[in-house]
């Protein structure tokens, strides 16, 4: 069987509308992989591409000291391999690879099991995702028992779920809630996110929680294509644990999704009490792949 050519092309170079429509036609394809939400986030990227289209892989770089590196841009959780082919062009995959990058970190998506099977410095990493398809009733029914009584406490609280809220609001509550883990750097990315939010409002969605006096509690900014929401950004204050109110606006944001046919993407964590409080809305573990590259030697 031949393999198809692959070609690294830089950004500039590449068909957008090609390139779309092969993330746009894998089941497993992510919104992290779009072309436009790659040149909003990414500080350059070239695109690894397979035949004409036929499967595509972004691979966003820095250089240092004349070294080009593969890195992982902020808000984009899994990139890797989408589109269709054949496990025998991993060789081929890795070859181009070698030429492009020298070492640095990358992902894979949850789609990529037999391409990270077929590589070294593997570590998996799990994702938490939330089928919205079914009615509320019966998602709400795999809720843990401790959340609904969580629920029933905020419900008589008079907390306010409101839609489509001001983005630089949300970005610097979250700055002055986290200010001291924000770098510079950080606050780049996030004014990348807040533009690309701006020039693609229909990707983008917003949600907050305020109490009954109008104070902001809880925040979230989301993206969405048309199979996923991704919770980017989530915010909540010291009064805003207090009133459950990070709960409330979990729990009325899957309320207003169900039957929708989307899932809810919580994006990880790892983090232990993080992973606690998202298993408490009955969500499904999906494996994703963290990839040190290292072509040294």
């Amino acid at each position: 069987m031949s393999v198809p050519a692959i070609s690294i092309l830089p950004a500039s170079d590449i068909d957008a509308n090609a390139w779309d429509h092969c993330i746009g036609s894998d089941p497993h394809g992510l919104i992290y992989s779009r072309y436009h939400f790659l040149h909003a986030l990414c500080d350059q990227w070239h695109g690894l591409v397979l035949g004409q289209y036929e499967a595509v892989m972004p691979i966003p770089w820095r250089r240092k000291w004349f070294i080009r590196y593969a890195y992982q841009p902020a808000f984009i959780q899994q990139l890797g391999l989408t589109g269709h082919y054949s496990p025998d062009v991993f060789p081929d995959i890795q070859k181009a690879l070698r030429k492009f990058v020298r070492l640095g970190d990358s992902t894979l998506h949850h789609g990529n099991a037999a391409l990270a099977n077929s590589l070294q410095h593997i570590r998996p990493r799990n994702n938490f995702v939330l089928p919205l398809h079914k009615d509320f009733g019966q998602i709400r029914s795999g809720f843990a028992p401790l959340l609904l009584k969580n629920m029933e406490r905020a419900s008589r609280k008079s907390l306010q779920y409101l839609k489509e809220y001001d983005l630089e609001v949300i970005l610097t509550q979250s700055r002055i809630l986290y200010g001291s883990r924000v770098r510079q750097r950080q606050q780049e990315d996030e004014a990348a996110l807040l533009q690309y939010c701006i020039q693609y409002p229909h990707h983008c969605l917003s949600r907050v929680v305020l109490a009954a006096d109008g104070e902001l509690l809880a925040s979230a900014l989301l993206v969405q294509d048309e199979r996923r929401l991704y919770h980017l950004i989530n915010n909540t204050t010291v009064r805003g644990r207090a009133m459950l109110a990070n709960h409330w606006l979990m729990h009325e944001l899957i309320r207003e999704y169900s039957g929708s046919n989307r899932i809810l993407d919580f994006e990880g964590s790892m983090l232990p009490g993080v992973e606690q409080f998202y298993r408490q809305f009955g969500v499904r573990t999906e494996t994703y792949y963290h990839w040190e590259l290292n072509f040294f030697g």
